[in-house]
């Protein structure tokens, strides 16, 4: 595969805008205090919430104060959507290690194609002020900052490292906690944890691997990017993640992992921002598509256009083009299953801000539920 999205001119002009915008004070509240509540919530709360159409609303006024083509105030909004999402998932990431409210005044790290790179941020986080040494250190191991850690544990006192543990809990410990909690002084460095994880045989996360990945041999190498590459869970590895694994390797074994797991890849490839790279993939792989697969695709669209709370009209469109694309035998099956009623409404609209958002949540709740039983019965 190659390089899944290199932004243009026109885009970082229109991401800077979008930025611009989205760090106006109006629309900077509304977005800080934005939240996606669980799918199956009470018609009475999602009235009382502040919705991301409302933002979007907000925004657009801003955008159109502006001298620019409706076209390029369309990419804007699209982008100040994503904005939002993208603030909002950081935030959530965040929020089992230290008071959200506390990043209100801290601008995260965004990268050119408007995502947040969570580690840089995370150094960001520790080199401020406003977070005690233990949530330092907690973020230190999540990110796998190295030195860091070592350096915030050996200057937390004993009262504090006692008080950690205690607060700890029952919650999941980070590889790099547990080895520096427990690990002698006299042998810490990156082999050495390594070694560690080796031994113990603990499930390596994304900024695990990307520490320790030089310590391993060319095979070595190899065999930890297919490792993630191939990992169909959706929440062991981000996705993005998962397609920088896959782009190193060789064009063989790239091309076999699409053809043997063409659900996995294109699951990620419905995440922001790798959109626009979804349909020429799947164009390459209708033939090595089960039917049951197919049926997951179109979940993962679902899932993903209630995430956006119907908002996100770029992945309607192309939702509207993979089903106009799909064989009709694939069509066929999963008009049996209960994604279909979610998913007809959408392709039958001519545009999501036109339709009756309760209608299609109703829908989007059913088959929620639907699949919420599929899972307590243990079906694939």
């Amino acid at each position: 595969m190659d390089s899944l999205f290199v932004p243009s001119l026109k885009y970082l002009s229109c991401a800077e805008i979008a930025l611009v915008v989205f760090y106006n004070h109006d629309v900077y509240k509304l977005a800080f205090d934005y939240h996606l509540p669980s799918t199956l919530r009470p018609r009475f709360y999602k009235q009382t919430r502040i919705t991301l159409k409302r933002i979007l609303e907000v925004a657009f006024d801003k955008i159109s104060t502006l001298i620019m083509t409706s076209e390029f105030q369309m990419k804007v909004k699209h982008l100040i959507l994503n904005i939002i999402h993208e603030f909002w998932l950081w935030k959530q990431s965040l929020q089992n290690y230290l008071d959200i409210n506390k990043l209100k005044n801290i601008r995260p790290f965004w990268s050119q194609q408007l995502t947040i790179d969570r580690a840089k941020t995370a150094r960001i986080l520790i080199e401020t002020t406003n977070f005690d040494a233990t949530v330092c250190f907690l973020l230190a191991c999540k990110y796998c900052f190295f030195d860091d850690a070592l350096n915030l544990w050996s200057n937390m006192t004993a009262e504090q490292k006692t008080a950690f543990v205690s607060v700890r809990g029952i919650q999941r410990y980070f590889p790099l906690e547990v080895w520096i909690r427990d690990s002698e002084q006299s042998r810490r460095d990156v082999v050495s944890f390594s070694n560690f994880l080796e031994t113990h045989q603990i499930p390596l996360d994304e900024h695990v691997i990307s520490l320790i990945l030089s310590t391993k041999s060319p095979a070595e190498q190899t065999e930890v990017l297919l490792t993630v590459a191939t990992n169909t869970s959706l929440y062991t590895f981000q996705p993005d993640f998962k397609l920088k694994c896959l782009q190193k390797l060789d064009k063989e074994l790239q091309e076999e992992i699409l053809k043997t797991q063409p659900l996995n890849v294109l699951r990620c490839l419905l995440t922001w921002p790798f959109e626009s790279n979804f349909l020429a993939v799947a164009d390459t792989v209708w033939n090595h598509l089960s039917p049951r697969n197919f049926c997951h695709i179109l979940e993962t669209f679902i899932f993903t256009l209630e995430s956006y709370e119907w908002q996100n009209l770029k992945l309607a469109e192309i939702l509207k083009s993979f089903w106009a694309e799909s064989p009709e035998s694939l069509k066929d099956y999963a008009r049996r299953f209960h994604v279909f009623e979610p998913l007809k409404i959408v392709l039958n609209c001519n545009s999501l801000e036109l339709l009756d958002g309760d209608i299609l949540q109703d829908a989007y709740q059913k088959f929620a539920a639907s699949k919420i039983f599929e899972a307590f019965i243990g079906l694939p």
